[in-house]
């Protein structure tokens, strides 16, 4: 599954002539993981959650952020006028993105997720993020998350 949904992101960025970067490398779990492996600064490393809202009525959602950056729930439950926000069980980030986690790629809209993105992305012209594997990662302007269908916090 993971290979069909990087190929699906690959072929997103080429076809909406995007400017990019793919680079195979050695296995990728953490944020930390990724700054080393990429040589990039922990803030210019993006990573997706995927998170469950409101546990009853139970949606997810992808948040963006900045591998230097810890999601803050309460706030964003207060953004989201929601009960309730929290990281979903690995099995539903599965079920929902087609990636284990570590792996999830911030394009949301590609995997059926709605996202929102946090205002800490942009402050870097690129970023570097997971192409839906453990081993690919591509680098992309920050710009993209100011288009639809991608939500800003």
């Amino acid at each position: 599954m993971a290979e069909e949904e990087k190929e699906k992101i690959l072929d997103f960025l080429q076809f909406q002539d995007i400017e990019f970067s793919h680079e195979q490398h050695g296995h990728i779990h953490t944020a930390e993981d990724a700054a080393r492996e990429r040589g990039v600064p922990l803030s210019q490393n993006v990573k997706s959650l995927i998170l469950s809202v409101n546990d009853e009525d139970a949606i997810c959602i992808q948040y963006v952020l900045p591998g230097d950056k810890q999601a803050d729930f309460d706030a964003l439950s207060e953004a989201l006028n929601a009960e309730s926000v929290a990281l979903a069980d690995p099995d539903v980030v599965e079920d929902v993105t087609g990636c284990r986690i570590g792996t999830v790629p911030p394009f949301g809209p590609l995997l059926g997720v709605v996202t929102y993105v946090s205002d800490d992305v942009f402050r870097h012209d690129e970023v570097w993020c997971s192409a839906a594997t453990h081993t690919d990662s591509v680098r992309i302007p920050t710009s993209l998350f100011k288009q639809r269908p991608f939500n800003t916090l």
